[in-house]
């Protein structure tokens, strides 16, 4: 099966109270048997993006690679996607449809 292949089933959940960058959390179900959790949808200076869940390298010495990954797509073209379904979920959500 190929990464296209994978279902990729989004559920958002507004945040009540936005702070000044977070808007919404999101989870992501991947092929019926993996939950992604804790993304956020965030507004930035760019516009609005998805950021995955990362943790605090306490031994970084390096201000740029100060938070690590918990998890992350390994193609671009994942990436590219997973992004695009959270987005469209998002939009929708706003909108009162999910």
């Amino acid at each position: 099966m190929s990464e296209n292949e994978l279902s990729l089933a989004v559920k958002v959940r507004m945040l009540k109270t936005q702070t000044k960058s977070a808007l919404a959390f999101a989870s992501v179900t991947v092929g019926g048997v993996l939950a992604l959790n804790d993304i956020v949808i965030r507004n930035g200076t760019k516009g609005i993006f998805v950021s995955l869940p990362s943790r605090k390298d306490e031994k970084a010495t390096d201000k740029k690679y100060m938070y690590r990954d918990i998890f992350h797509p390994v193609t671009a073209d994942f990436r590219v996607r997973l992004n695009t379904v959270i987005l469209e979920a998002f939009e929708k959500a706003k909108l009162g449809e999910l």
